[in-house]
């Protein structure tokens, strides 16, 4: 796990975090890290039923909240996945190749910076 120094509120507070290739991962995010995101202000929906894989490009670097839901990442050389689940917040750099799998019904909240 790595740690990230992060202000909320005036005060830093240390948020650990996994990285697989570029990948930043917090797992079951802090109710405080959702707010200093503003993830209900502004971020963009996206909803799934369950589906079978599809290709996604970040054109940019792209964080997502994931409120529903449970999703299944696999790296553009087939080799290395992870799964994340409803709670969890992830940052995808930009110019990544995925492929991903909605293994049960997904609500995902999302923001992008172009670059």
């Amino acid at each position: 796990m790595a740690k990230e120094n992060k202000k909320i509120n005036g005060m830093t507070m240390a948020t650990e975090y996994m990285e697989i290739c570029g990948v930043k991962i917090w797992k079951n995010a802090s109710e405080s890290m959702i707010n200093e995101l503003k993830v209900f202000n502004g971020w963009l929906l996206w909803e799934s039923p369950p589906c079978p894989r599809f290709v996604v490009i970040f054109q940019g670097k792209e964080k997502i909240y994931l409120a529903k839901g449970k999703l299944k990442i696999f790296f553009e050389d087939g080799g290395e996945f992870f799964e994340i689940e409803a709670g969890d917040v992830v940052e995808f750099p930009n110019k990544l190749t995925i492929e991903c799998e909605v293994l049960e019904a997904a609500k995902k909240y999302y923001n992008f910076e172009r670059e």
